[in-house]
């Protein structure tokens, strides 16, 4: 196992750890109906996989020099 390795493991614990704690901040909130505490529990998850998709994607046909 790499420095690279720790630092990466240890940045994608602190994204997860964050998104943990924003979902739970959504449904500790009183003033949202539970329709809509869903959905912003979706989005919260699933905004950064569709970012990683989509990086993904764009790197496909790149050539580096």
């Amino acid at each position: 196992m790499t420095g690279f390795d720790v630092v990466y493991g240890i940045l994608i614990s602190g994204l997860v750890a964050a998104q943990i704690w924003l979902t739970v901040k959504v449904w500790r909130n009183g003033s949202f109906e539970r329709s809509q505490k869903i959905l912003q529990s979706k989005l919260i998850w699933l905004v950064p996989v569709v970012g990683a998709v989509l990086d993904g994607r764009a790197d496909v046909g790149a050539t580096y020099v």
